[in-house]
């Protein structure tokens, strides 16, 4: 059976197999990645594909008279969409020479071998029906063999929704209530450093907001550091009261590793523990969990998770890379302009960072007769460096062209978190109806320094705890996987023992320092 599709006319077979190798694509990703992704991205990404190759096999078309050539081009065309990203990591990884892995290079290249591909097979008496079968077989082969292990996973016991860790031993209801359960406030100020890291590696005094924490009953670990220096890794660890499965030093993360840290955060326990002894659980963070969205807008979206089988896509690579300066400059004037994208980017930021401390702010205001746990994540003093020290806007065009200092415009924005946490600590304090807990902390510190040499300085992190009835038992150099094991032993006859503090260096390929 054949079917006329302009100029040549293609067998059944080969349209049907063509269109198998997107399926092949997504679904070996899927397996990658089994236990993180989900299904609707999963078909969003495959649809996005279809359309893909159906936009390369009409050029093919247009390029051929004979259907076998124009489906081996338009195999070789999808090929070199979907494997860029490997082809692109290979070259960087293996040769000394960056020229060669240069978008400069590298993409007119591509251009001139997918002409040049073009040419010869135009020029060829050679039907090439041997090599257009191989391509299908091969194809046939692929799918198969994904179809086999998608199978083999899904028959297995299926792990905690991709979790990094497992639970640890909690009387999950108490037998016994106590008269007076505390309200638990988790307040997390992304990427806030210690004052001691400011004092040392930006000549930046907090003494005002040590001094503030202090006179207001704020247990200060003076030393602490954070455990991971990756958000998910760092919230999911506190979220859990536990390490990771991923506590080697220099391990360097794959998507999939960064999604699995993303869904372990959604799974944690505590977020269950709480609502069985009788708890009101609010979510004014970054994260969903599991059974409870956040009230504004989650920081690792559908993007991230899209990302998983998609970074490896040559659109996907060029967006990534170099996509920003084609938005930043008029194709047709040169000139510079700042794209609506920026904008609404920035204006769900904003919104967010908004959003959660007025409502965070509100709940410490308030007193209920049922105890509260909640969670609030607030974007600051992590870049972008949207605000001054007085919390007026920076502009958006010194923004883009990278005219601020990382350094002063971490110190600006850390003035101006200073601003918020003051109003924080105060209303911490205050008397209540019940018992009152609040861990306020950075989940990470500064990360943005020169050299490999600043590493371990990436941990050190803004870390207190304040309870209405006192902080006994709490020591310098506390972590940020041990202040819920605190809370739990003190409030919920708990008998975790504390964990021993360790900081374990996580490499992100995509932002690590060089």
């Amino acid at each position: 059976m054949h079917i006329k599709l302009g100029i040549p006319t293609f067998q059944v077979s080969q349209l049907v197999i063509y269109f198998l190798f997107p399926l092949f694509f997504v679904l070996h990703g899927y397996n990658e990645n089994f236990d993180v992704i989900g299904w609707r991205l999963v078909i969003e990404l495959l649809v996005r594909y279809f359309v893909i190759a159906t936009v390369i096999l009409f050029f093919s078309i247009l390029a051929f008279k004979e259907s076998t050539k124009a489906f081996i081009l338009a195999f070789f065309g999808l090929s070199l969409f979907f494997f860029f990203g490997s082809f692109h990591h290979f070259l960087k990884i293996n040769f000394k020479n960056q020229r060669l892995s240069s978008y400069s290079v590298l993409l007119p290249l591509l251009f001139i071998v997918l002409i040049a591909a073009t040419i010869i097979l135009r020029k060829s008496k050679n039907t090439y029906t041997r090599l257009a079968s191989y391509i299908k077989l091969l194809i046939l082969l692929l799918l198969a063999t994904e179809i086999v292990v998608l199978s083999y996973k899904s028959l297995r016991p299926k792990n905690l929704v991709g979790s990094l860790t497992s639970l640890p031993v909690v009387n999950e209801r108490l037998k016994t209530q106590f008269v007076n359960q505390p309200d638990v406030f988790l307040i997390v100020f992304d990427g806030y450093t210690s004052s001691r890291c400011l004092k040392k590696e930006f000549g930046f005094d907090n003494s005002s907001l040590d001094s503030l924490l202090t006179s207001h009953k704020f247990f200060v670990s003076w030393s602490s550091k954070s455990n991971y220096n990756l958000t998910p890794f760092s919230i999911a660890s506190v979220l859990n009261a536990a390490y990771l499965k991923v506590d080697s030093q220099e391990y360097v993360i794959s998507q999939k590793d960064l999604l699995s840290g993303v869904n372990t955060v959604k799974s944690n326990w505590i977020i269950p523990f709480f609502r069985k002894n009788g708890y009101d659980v609010k979510n004014f963070g970054v994260f969903d969990f599991e059974t409870l969205k956040t009230t504004s807008y989650t920081y690792f979206g559908d993007d991230y998770y899209l990302a998983a089988i998609d970074d490896q896509t040559l659109s996907s690579r060029i967006g990534r890379d170099i996509g920003w300066n084609f938005k930043l400059k008029n194709f047709f004037t040169g000139e510079f302009r700042i794209p609506q994208s920026y904008f609404r980017k920035k204006e769900k930021y904003i919104d967010r960072d908004r959003h959660n401390y007025e409502q965070l702010i509100n709940e410490l205001q308030i007193q209920t007769d049922i105890p509260r746990f909640i969670y609030c994540h607030v974007m600051l003093p992590h870049e972008p460096y949207y605000f001054n020290a007085n919390g007026t806007i920076v502009s958006d065009t010194a923004i883009l062209l990278g005219k601020i200092n990382e350094k002063s415009g971490y110190i600006n924005q850390i003035q101006y978190c200073n601003r918020l946490l003051r109003k924080i600590i105060e209303l911490s304090s205050t008397s209540s109806n019940r018992n009152k807990v609040v861990i306020l902390m950075g989940d990470h510190g500064y990360r943005s320094y020169p050299s490999k040499k600043y590493r371990q300085k990436t941990f050190m992190n803004l870390n207190c705890i304040y309870s209405s009835d006192g902080t006994e038992g709490l020591y310098d150099g506390i972590s940020p996987v041990n202040s819920f094991r605190f809370v739990l032993n003190k409030y919920f006859g708990q008998a975790l023992p504390f964990l021993k503090d360790s900081s374990i260096y996580l490499v992100d390929p995509k932002y690590d320092i060089k």
